[in-house]
């Protein structure tokens, strides 16, 4: 009797437990019909990794960093591609000195199976690729207007008188020196010391950004100055 109410048990279990395992899968098999077949379109922006570039050149040109798609698919797919994009690489290691024009259509990147690629913007991905070059570029001051009346001006020293450049070749050698801005010497009876910027082009402002040198101004007394040069002599 006891092995019988046993036995009895047994089956009930295997029962509910088949009756469960029964109802988890109606309920995948209700959700893969309601939402996973459930095809949408999405337009999203997909990030440009590049890849490779060899170490003795430098892209100069402001490209395209992303690309907007507009892809296909089941919802639950294209929602998990939401949360987690790709990215598509650009593998430049054979790249050379040279202007590069991508065309989008050919490039491919990891989608799921059952996505489908429907829009690429834009069409077209430039890179100007260019030699990188380091060069010490000497910086010269710029002035205007006469120190004042009785004085000269003996020198100017600009600290630092060079300024190391690192870019694209055919930037970095477009410029013999670079140059301060306007300093105003109208009036100036004394030696003084003061911060000047660089008068930089903006191709240039990108490489080095905002930079400032000291200019040393020596100011001497004409007159003392020429009686020290006659008592020298």
């Amino acid at each position: 009797m006891v092995e019988q109410l046993r036995s009895w048990k047994r089956k009930i279990n295997y029962k509910d437990l088949l009756l469960k395992l029964i109802s988890l899968a109606l309920g995948i098999l209700v959700w893969f019909l309601a939402v996973g077949t459930d095809q949408i379109d999405v337009s999203m922006n997909i990030p440009i990794e590049v890849l490779n570039l060899p170490k003795n050149l430098v892209i100069y040109n402001q490209y395209q960093k992303e690309i907007s798609v507009t892809l296909r698919g089941p919802r639950g797919i294209i929602q998990e591609l939401r949360n987690r994009p790709p990215s598509l690489s650009l593998d430049l290691s054979k790249a050379t000195s040279d202007t590069v024009v991508l065309n989008t259509e050919t490039l491919s990147f990891p989608l799921p199976s059952g996505i489908s690629i429907l829009r690429m913007q834009p069409a077209s991905i430039t890179l100007s690729i260019d030699k990188l070059l380091e060069r010490q570029i000497p910086v010269t001051a710029v002035t205007e207007g006469d120190v004042a009346k009785g004085y000269i001006l003996k020198e100017i020293s600009l600290t630092p008188d060079k300024i190391l450049v690192s870019g694209p070749e055919s930037l970095v050698t477009l410029e013999q020196s670079l140059k301060t801005y306007m300093i105003n010497l109208s009036g100036l009876d004394h030696s003084t010391t003061l911060p000047v910027h660089l008068d930089l082009s903006p191709e240039f402002m990108e490489l080095i950004g905002e930079t400032t040198v000291v200019a040393k101004l020596a100011v001497a007394d004409k007159f003392v100055e020429k009686k020290s040069q006659e008592n020298s002599d």
